[in-house]
């Protein structure tokens, strides 16, 4: 399945990683164009420890909580879209993101920010939100969010569930499973989660941690203010820190079937993803000519 998805972008993979490495996370990364938990969108108060992360003139608290219950990413091996979904402290509830096409093409997310469990089964209203460009200073006055339908997940076990969605008339029902992209020692951190700025809310990052590689999903808009996403696939060798390329993506609309053919990625730029002593991260990238950083602290709800 993985020999479709390799692509002549490997050729500008940073040169320390070797060639059949570099052909591997990019096959990676087209396979996890899946993802992820927009928990910033969700809008509430995150618990917190006594660690702090300076952002400009802004300080926020971090912690290091880990994600628990049914967190992670999560597919139907259709490459090319998937769902992110992050437990609440309690297990009583998921908050999931549905990655995903527009009727043009472009990357889409969808939210749904209060997944109640009723037994096996939670069910939410789905939001989409837009809001401030990536690159430009963030402005909250943007950010809006607007009723698109409906998601439904029944589990089967804590790595299958039966996903339905229902988006602005277009209804799927679809089986889906915990995505597990490598093997290897667990790394002595844990950095799996969902990240963002409380002082940026809408914009953040899931990360999805499994040995040394590391997966992120960053929920972000674009520069007319539209929900888009980006990816990142690296390797940290046990340390704290990774660099690969960041990559956008386009694909088919969505709709009761999925055509995997028509997925793309776009090379944005080189981007490092580095975790601090303090429980923070930060999101270096470079696009157009210019260099843009995103810090962020773990979120649990």
């Amino acid at each position: 399945m993985r020999k479709i998805l390799y692509s002549t972008h490997h050729k500008q993979v940073v040169k320390t990683v070797s060639r059949r490495r570099a052909r591997a996370f990019l096959a990676l990364t087209i396979l996890v164009v899946l993802w992820f938990a927009v928990v910033a969108t969700a809008g509430a108060a995150p618990r917190v420890g006594n660690a702090k992360l300076t952002t400009g003139s802004a300080t926020v608290k971090a912690n290091s909580v880990a994600p628990n219950g049914k967190s992670g990413m999560w597919w139907a091996r259709e490459n090319g879209w998937g769902i992110s979904l992050t437990s609440s402290a309690d297990n009583t509830k998921l908050f999931a993101a549905i990655y995903i096409y527009d009727d043009q093409g472009n990357a889409r997310w969808y939210t749904a920010s209060d997944c109640r469990f009723a037994g096996s089964q939670c069910t939410s209203r789905l939001e989409e939100t837009s809001g401030s460009p990536c690159a430009t200073p963030f402005s909250p006055g943007q950010v809006t969010r607007k009723d698109v339908g409906s998601l439904t997940l029944d589990f089967s076990s804590s790595a299958f569930a039966n996903m339905s969605f229902d988006i602005g008339g277009v209804k799927r029902s679809v089986p889906i499973e915990r995505f597990v992209f490598t093997s290897g020692t667990a790394s002595a951190v844990d950095y799996s989660g969902v990240w963002w700025n409380p002082n940026e809310s809408g914009n953040g990052v899931s990360i999805t941690h499994l040995a040394n590689t590391v997966f992120l999903a960053w929920y972000a808009f674009d520069t007319a203010g539209k929900a888009t996403w980006y990816v990142l696939t690296c390797n940290t060798g046990g340390g704290n820190s990774c660099s690969e390329m960041l990559y956008s993506a386009s694909g088919p609309a969505i709709g009761p079937s999925f055509d995997i053919s028509r997925v793309q990625l776009k090379n944005i730029g080189p981007a490092t993803l580095t975790f601090n002593s303090t429980g923070g991260a930060r999101l270096a990238y470079q696009a157009s000519g210019q260099t843009i950083t995103k810090d962020f602290v773990r979120f649990v709800f």
